[in-house]
């Protein structure tokens, strides 16, 4: 019997980004929700992973999501990897605790993907 590893827990991201993205200089943190569609996030993931004018290609791809939109991680995923942007390197899934409006706290699924980036533009 195996038994999931938890996630780390993602630092807050400071200001409002479409695709309430965190980066580093070699990985890019996305958080999804279910408000935006597949196709949004797979825009915002092939730009990270391709790069643009301002920005190089990231390395490595997080991708992070809980309840429903745990859905939309997968098929981004699954597309990046379809796609030849990325590799799926690892995938974690925990029960996360979340509080409430009305203060309690219940059990929501959370699921973290972690890709590579395989474009030329982010090798080393």
């Amino acid at each position: 019997w195996l038994k999931p590893q938890p996630l780390s827990e993602p630092r807050p991201v400071s200001g409002s980004s479409k695709a309430m993205a965190e980066e580093s200089e070699d990985v890019a943190l996305m958080k999804i929700t279910a408000k935006k569609n597949v196709a949004f996030y797979m825009r915002a993931a092939a730009s990270f992973l391709r790069g643009t004018e301002d920005k190089k290609p990231v390395k490595e791809l997080r991708l992070t999501a809980l309840g429903e939109a745990i859905g939309i991680v997968a098929s981004v995923a699954s597309r990046c990897e379809k796609e030849e942007l990325a590799v799926i390197k690892e995938v974690k899934t925990d029960y996360a605790d979340v509080q409430t409006s009305s203060g309690t706290t219940r059990g929501c699924a959370q699921l973290q993907v972690v890709l590579l980036n395989t474009s030329s533009g982010a090798k080393a």
